[in-house]
């Protein structure tokens, strides 16, 4: 099952989490994750993670798992995936999708979230574009991820 965890970091409190079950939220839950990230930045960690679907079990883990921040990158990844998501969503099969700002990540880790993201049930086959830090453009054609120069 999948669960949603939000961790709020403020200063000078002591870190305060929540967790939801997917099947209990309203909207398919990488449109909330994305939703969130987008509305308070880094004050909190956004997460989805698969655990069992018993809720003290994924109240601990969720517990475990907020003891500490997510590194920026593993942020980064996982907001370009859950963005990517959101729009396979809201677009159709021939739809280009094109990341305008460039991607404050390496090729090879928007490879990696691309990769992710194409596994995703809403991937209908739509094109994506993205550039990379290192100045690189990654692809998304045909369910094939192309790195290029």
């Amino acid at each position: 099952m999948l669960w949603l965890r939000e961790t709020w970091f403020r200063p000078g409190d002591p870190p305060y989490t929540l967790i939801v079950a997917a099947d209990g939220l309203k909207d398919d839950i990488h449109v909330v994750a994305d939703q969130d990230r987008r509305k308070f930045g880094r004050l909190i960690d956004v997460e989805i993670f698969e655990w069992e679907d018993n809720f003290a079990s994924a109240t601990l883990e969720a517990a475990r798992r907020s003891k500490t921040r997510l590194p920026e990158k593993t942020h980064l990844m996982d907001t370009l995936h859950d963005h990517l998501i959101v729009n396979f969503i809201q677009t159709r099969k021939e739809t280009v999708i094109t990341l305008r700002s460039v991607v404050p990540l390496e090729a090879s880790d928007i490879r990696q979230a691309f990769l992710a993201a194409i596994r995703n049930r809403h991937y209908k086959g739509q094109i994506v574009s993205a550039r990379s830090k290192d100045g690189k453009e990654v692809m998304i054609r045909e369910g094939e991820i192309l790195v290029r120069d």
